[in-house]
């Protein structure tokens, strides 16, 4: 009876890890690329004038991020978030950053968009 309930709570455990990284791992990623795709062709970015950095989902705050250098705009860097149920447009923040300081207003050719 003991053997049975150390097997049975460890597959429940296994399986909770599994569905924990299944849902924090690939379907974020889905769920932030798209989300973060919209935004940019709200922001009226070009898609095809973009060099991407970086990417990647942080599993322990469940947020999707990828970091972009915008051709037209070459000296900042835009730093993308996805999560879900933000209160932002699109459930995306962004951050747009310049040697380490971030960069707001007229020094961002792409700005923040605000809910309307």
């Amino acid at each position: 009876m003991k053997k049975m309930i150390i097997i049975v709570l460890s597959l429940v455990i296994i399986g909770g890890g599994l569905w924990y990284y299944i849902y924090n791992g690939p379907m974020k990623e889905k769920e932030g690329k798209k989300a973060i795709e919209e935004y940019m062709t709200a922001q009226n970015v070009n898609l095809q004038d973009v060099t991407e950095l970086r990417t990647g989902v942080d599993f322990l705050s469940g947020v999707y991020i990828e970091a972009y250098v915008i051709n037209a705009d070459s000296e900042n860097e835009y730093i993308y978030s996805y999560s879900r149920n933000s209160e932002k447009p699109y459930d995306v923040n962004l951050l747009v950053m310049k040697d380490g300081s971030e960069q707001t207003g007229k020094n961002v050719k792409y700005p923040k968009l605000t809910r309307e």
